[in-house]
């Protein structure tokens, strides 16, 4: 009991270590600004960085400088700002719409076992789909989390 009581502890301080060293990609800094701003205060404090600390703090500062600028447009026309989320959640509609189309086309072209060439084709174009609706949907979330830093609350 013992020795499985010591295993569960080393497997625990294991776990809590590792998040010490967690990284995080400039679009999850982007929609989550208090952890960007730890991140940034990290990055800034620390004098001798590893060649991995070096490319995670070149993420941190990019995503706070692109942080800082939108920002300041969403303080200097809130009104743009808004109509510019408004914009984005209507093109991801779209995008979805499209995506779904896409799809029941690659779908219907594998049902009906057409030339692998026009299968191929058609699972590019929903890759691409895919793909715009992924960052259009993140420039959303960023946009949100920009938002949400300048409310009232």
């Amino acid at each position: 009991m013992h020795k499985f009581l010591k295993n569960q502890t080393l497997v625990l301080l294991m776990s809590m270590l590792a998040g010490c060293n967690e990284t995080h990609t400039y679009s999850y800094l982007m929609q989550h600004p208090a952890v960007l701003k730890d991140e940034f205060t990290q990055c800034q404090a620390s004098i001798q960085k590893t060649k991995e600390q070096a490319a995670q703090c070149e993420i941190v500062l990019n995503a706070a400088a692109n942080m800082m600028t939108m920002m300041n447009e969403q303080q200097q026309d809130p009104e743009k700002f808004g109509q510019r989320v408004m914009d984005a959640e209507a093109e991801y509609v779209k995008s979805k719409a499209d995506l779904s189309v896409a799809q029941q086309e690659v779908d219907n072209l594998r049902n009906g076992k057409a030339p692998a060439a026009e299968i191929a084709a058609a699972q590019a174009k929903l890759d691409k789909l895919k793909l715009q609706n992924d960052e259009l949907q993140q420039e959303i979330k960023t946009m949100l989390a920009v938002l949400g830093m300048n409310s009232p609350e």
